[in-house]
Protein backbone atom coordinates (compact mmCIF):
# COMPACT_ATOMS: atom_id res chain seq x y z
CA UNK A 1 0.00 0.00 0.00
CA UNK A 2 1.38 3.42 -0.97
CA UNK A 3 2.04 6.11 1.73
CA UNK A 4 -0.27 9.08 1.96
CA UNK A 5 0.72 12.26 0.11
CA UNK A 6 1.84 14.45 3.07
CA UNK A 7 3.75 11.60 4.65
CA UNK A 8 5.58 10.90 1.41
CA UNK A 9 6.30 14.64 1.04
CA UNK A 10 7.87 14.93 4.52
CA UNK A 11 9.85 11.74 4.02
CA UNK A 12 12.24 13.62 1.73
CA UNK A 13 15.02 15.42 3.65
CA UNK A 14 15.16 18.15 1.02
CA UNK A 15 11.43 18.78 1.31
CA UNK A 16 11.66 18.91 5.08
CA UNK A 17 14.42 21.56 4.88
CA UNK A 18 12.41 23.66 2.46
CA UNK A 19 9.32 23.34 4.61
CA UNK A 20 11.29 24.41 7.69
CA UNK A 21 12.68 27.52 5.96
CA UNK A 22 9.24 28.47 4.69
CA UNK A 23 7.68 28.09 8.15
CA UNK A 24 10.47 30.16 9.74
CA UNK A 25 10.06 32.94 7.16
CA UNK A 26 6.30 33.05 7.66
CA UNK A 27 6.71 33.19 11.43
CA UNK A 28 9.21 36.08 11.14
CA UNK A 29 6.93 38.03 8.83
CA UNK A 30 4.04 37.47 11.22
CA UNK A 31 6.00 38.86 14.16
CA UNK A 32 7.05 41.95 12.13
CA UNK A 33 3.45 42.56 11.07
CA UNK A 34 2.24 42.25 14.66
CA UNK A 35 4.83 44.81 15.86
CA UNK A 36 3.78 47.27 13.14
CA UNK A 37 0.17 47.00 14.24
CA UNK A 38 0.85 47.31 17.98
CA UNK A 39 3.57 49.98 18.07
CA UNK A 40 2.49 53.69 17.73
CA UNK A 41 3.13 55.29 14.38
CA UNK A 42 5.17 58.40 13.73
CA UNK A 43 3.36 61.74 14.15
CA UNK A 44 2.02 63.47 11.08
CA UNK A 45 4.18 66.04 9.39
CA UNK A 46 3.90 69.28 11.33
CA UNK A 47 2.22 67.55 14.28
CA UNK A 48 3.42 67.75 17.85
CA UNK A 49 6.14 65.22 18.78
CA UNK A 50 4.96 62.50 21.11
CA UNK A 51 6.71 60.97 24.08
CA UNK A 52 5.66 58.43 26.61
CA UNK A 53 2.92 60.01 28.69
CA UNK A 54 1.83 62.74 26.28
CA UNK A 55 2.95 65.96 24.60
CA UNK A 56 6.59 67.01 24.44
CA UNK A 57 6.69 70.79 25.03
CA UNK A 58 8.90 72.89 22.76
CA UNK A 59 12.37 73.78 23.94
CA UNK A 60 12.60 77.10 25.78
CA UNK A 61 13.81 79.98 23.65
CA UNK A 62 17.49 80.76 24.04
CA UNK A 63 18.49 84.11 25.61
CA UNK A 64 19.39 86.80 23.09
CA UNK A 65 22.35 88.99 23.97
CA UNK A 66 21.72 92.74 23.74
CA UNK A 67 23.86 95.72 24.64
CA UNK A 68 22.46 98.63 26.62
CA UNK A 69 22.02 100.74 23.50
CA UNK A 70 19.92 97.94 21.95
CA UNK A 71 17.49 98.27 24.86
CA UNK A 72 16.83 101.96 24.26
CA UNK A 73 13.98 101.43 21.77
CA UNK A 74 11.90 99.03 23.93
CA UNK A 75 12.67 101.06 27.05
CA UNK A 76 11.29 104.25 25.48
CA UNK A 77 8.05 102.41 24.63
CA UNK A 78 7.84 100.99 28.16
CA UNK A 79 8.29 104.49 29.63
CA UNK A 80 5.58 105.83 27.34
CA UNK A 81 3.16 103.14 28.49
CA UNK A 82 3.86 103.90 32.16
CA UNK A 83 3.57 107.67 31.75
CA UNK A 84 0.31 107.48 29.78
CA UNK A 85 -1.56 104.33 30.84
CA UNK A 86 -0.26 103.32 34.26
CA UNK A 87 -0.51 106.85 35.60
CA UNK A 88 -3.94 107.24 33.87
CA UNK A 89 -2.81 110.55 32.34
CA UNK A 90 -3.54 109.69 28.70
CA UNK A 91 -5.13 106.27 28.29
CA UNK A 92 -6.12 106.82 24.67
CA UNK A 93 -2.51 107.48 23.66
CA UNK A 94 -1.33 104.23 25.24
CA UNK A 95 -3.52 102.12 22.93
CA UNK A 96 -1.04 102.41 20.05
CA UNK A 97 1.85 100.89 22.04
CA UNK A 98 -0.09 97.79 23.14
CA UNK A 99 0.52 94.40 21.54
CA UNK A 100 -2.56 92.61 20.14
CA UNK A 101 -1.89 89.90 22.74
CA UNK A 102 -1.81 92.29 25.71
CA UNK A 103 -4.10 90.65 28.32
CA UNK A 104 -7.60 92.12 28.13
CA UNK A 105 -7.01 94.40 25.12
CA UNK A 106 -9.38 92.36 22.92
CA UNK A 107 -12.28 93.31 25.22
CA UNK A 108 -11.98 97.02 24.31
CA UNK A 109 -12.08 99.27 21.30
CA UNK A 110 -9.66 102.18 21.14
CA UNK A 111 -12.46 104.58 22.08
CA UNK A 112 -13.56 102.43 25.04
CA UNK A 113 -9.96 102.06 26.21
CA UNK A 114 -9.47 105.79 26.42
CA UNK A 115 -12.57 106.27 28.61
CA UNK A 116 -12.53 103.05 30.65
CA UNK A 117 -12.58 103.25 34.43
CA UNK A 118 -11.47 99.66 34.95
CA UNK A 119 -8.61 98.31 32.84
CA UNK A 120 -6.79 94.94 32.94
CA UNK A 121 -3.67 96.19 34.73
CA UNK A 122 -2.81 97.87 38.02
CA UNK A 123 -2.70 101.70 37.94
CA UNK A 124 -0.04 103.61 39.85
CA UNK A 125 0.42 107.32 40.53
CA UNK A 126 4.08 107.28 39.51
CA UNK A 127 6.20 110.38 39.72
CA UNK A 128 9.55 108.67 39.32
CA UNK A 129 10.75 105.36 37.90
CA UNK A 130 13.87 103.23 38.09
CA UNK A 131 14.44 100.52 35.49
CA UNK A 132 16.46 97.31 35.33
CA UNK A 133 16.72 94.79 32.45
CA UNK A 134 15.20 91.44 33.39
CA UNK A 135 15.56 89.15 30.36
CA UNK A 136 16.14 89.29 26.61
CA UNK A 137 14.91 86.96 23.84
CA UNK A 138 15.15 87.41 20.07
CA UNK A 139 11.82 89.22 19.77
CA UNK A 140 11.00 89.92 23.41
CA UNK A 141 12.53 91.84 26.30
CA UNK A 142 11.50 92.23 29.91
CA UNK A 143 12.23 94.90 32.51
CA UNK A 144 11.80 95.34 36.24
CA UNK A 145 10.55 98.83 37.02
CA UNK A 146 10.32 100.40 40.46
CA UNK A 147 7.64 103.10 40.52
CA UNK A 148 7.80 105.80 43.18
CA UNK A 149 4.74 107.86 44.17
CA UNK A 150 4.80 111.60 44.92
CA UNK A 151 6.61 112.56 48.09
CA UNK A 152 3.48 113.17 50.17
CA UNK A 153 1.54 110.19 48.83
CA UNK A 154 0.21 107.49 51.13
CA UNK A 155 0.98 104.87 48.47
CA UNK A 156 4.13 102.74 48.80
CA UNK A 157 6.68 102.34 46.04
CA UNK A 158 6.29 99.06 44.19
CA UNK A 159 8.08 96.92 41.62
CA UNK A 160 6.43 95.79 38.37
CA UNK A 161 7.24 93.39 35.54
CA UNK A 162 6.82 94.72 32.02
CA UNK A 163 7.42 92.73 28.82
CA UNK A 164 7.64 94.01 25.25
CA UNK A 165 7.49 92.10 21.97
CA UNK A 166 8.70 93.12 18.53
CA UNK A 167 5.95 93.07 15.90
CA UNK A 168 5.60 93.93 12.21
CA UNK A 169 7.94 93.80 9.22
CA UNK A 170 10.40 96.17 7.64
CA UNK A 171 9.75 99.84 8.46
CA UNK A 172 6.66 98.87 10.44
CA UNK A 173 8.62 96.67 12.83
CA UNK A 174 8.41 98.09 16.34
CA UNK A 175 8.26 97.27 20.04
CA UNK A 176 4.89 96.92 21.78
CA UNK A 177 3.92 96.33 25.40
CA UNK A 178 2.71 92.76 25.88
CA UNK A 179 2.51 92.42 29.67
CA UNK A 180 2.45 94.59 32.80
CA UNK A 181 1.89 93.32 36.32
CA UNK A 182 3.10 93.95 39.90
CA UNK A 183 5.69 91.56 41.27
CA UNK A 184 4.32 91.84 44.80
CA UNK A 185 7.58 93.43 45.94
CA UNK A 186 7.53 96.78 47.71
CA UNK A 187 10.34 99.06 48.83
CA UNK A 188 10.69 100.13 52.45
CA UNK A 189 7.89 102.57 53.19
CA UNK A 190 9.54 105.76 54.44
CA UNK A 191 12.61 105.78 52.20
CA UNK A 192 10.71 104.73 49.11
CA UNK A 193 8.11 107.44 49.58
CA UNK A 194 10.87 110.02 49.95
CA UNK A 195 12.64 108.72 46.83
CA UNK A 196 9.47 109.04 44.82
CA UNK A 197 9.32 112.73 44.14
CA UNK A 198 10.08 116.31 44.91
CA UNK A 199 11.62 119.19 43.05
CA UNK A 200 11.68 119.06 39.25
CA UNK A 201 10.16 115.60 39.20
CA UNK A 202 6.68 117.03 39.69
CA UNK A 203 6.93 119.13 36.54
CA UNK A 204 8.18 116.48 34.15
CA UNK A 205 6.40 113.28 35.22
CA UNK A 206 9.06 110.59 34.93
CA UNK A 207 12.35 112.45 34.39
CA UNK A 208 14.46 109.76 36.02
CA UNK A 209 13.82 107.32 33.17
CA UNK A 210 17.00 107.75 31.12
CA UNK A 211 17.10 105.34 28.13
CA UNK A 212 20.81 106.09 27.61
CA UNK A 213 21.66 104.73 31.04
CA UNK A 214 19.82 101.42 31.04
CA UNK A 215 20.18 99.49 34.27
CA UNK A 216 22.18 102.26 35.98
CA UNK A 217 21.36 104.32 39.00
CA UNK A 218 19.59 107.64 38.42
CA UNK A 219 20.31 110.40 40.93
CA UNK A 220 18.45 113.59 41.70
CA UNK A 221 20.44 116.71 40.80
CA UNK A 222 21.41 118.97 43.70
CA UNK A 223 22.74 121.80 41.52
CA UNK A 224 19.91 124.08 42.67
CA UNK A 225 21.39 124.13 46.19
CA UNK A 226 24.44 126.20 45.21
CA UNK A 227 22.43 129.26 44.12
CA UNK A 228 20.83 129.99 47.51
CA UNK A 229 24.15 129.16 49.17
CA UNK A 230 25.86 131.93 47.22
CA UNK A 231 23.06 134.43 47.93
CA UNK A 232 21.98 133.70 51.46
CA UNK A 233 25.10 132.15 52.94
CA UNK A 234 24.46 130.79 56.39
CA UNK A 235 20.70 131.21 55.97
CA UNK A 236 20.60 128.18 53.66
CA UNK A 237 22.33 125.73 56.00
CA UNK A 238 18.99 124.45 57.20
CA UNK A 239 17.53 123.67 53.72
CA UNK A 240 20.94 122.29 52.73
CA UNK A 241 20.76 119.84 55.62
CA UNK A 242 17.29 118.80 54.50
CA UNK A 243 18.56 118.26 50.96
CA UNK A 244 21.43 116.03 52.15
CA UNK A 245 19.07 113.95 54.27
CA UNK A 246 16.72 113.60 51.32
CA UNK A 247 19.51 112.34 49.02
CA UNK A 248 20.56 109.81 51.66
CA UNK A 249 17.00 108.46 51.84
CA UNK A 250 16.88 108.21 48.04
CA UNK A 251 20.11 106.20 47.88
CA UNK A 252 18.88 103.91 50.65
CA UNK A 253 15.68 103.17 48.74
CA UNK A 254 17.66 102.48 45.56
CA UNK A 255 19.94 100.06 47.43
CA UNK A 256 16.87 98.21 48.71
CA UNK A 257 15.64 97.85 45.13
CA UNK A 258 19.07 96.73 43.84
CA UNK A 259 19.31 94.00 46.50
CA UNK A 260 15.85 92.66 45.76
CA UNK A 261 15.72 89.34 43.83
Amino acid sequence: MKEAGPTKFLASPRMRRRFGWAATTLAFLGVVGLLIVLLPGRPDEGGAPLVEGGYLPPKPEAPYRRRNRDLVAPLVVAEYFVSTAVTRKNLAASWDVLSPTFPGKSEFTKKQWGKAKALPFVPFDAERAKWRPDYSLKNEVGFKVALFPPKNSEESAAVFDIALVRRGHGKNRRWLVDYFSPTGQTISTGEARAAGGGGANRATGLPNLDPTGVGQSHRISTAWIFVPIGILGLAVLFPLGLGVAYVIRVKRAERDFARAP
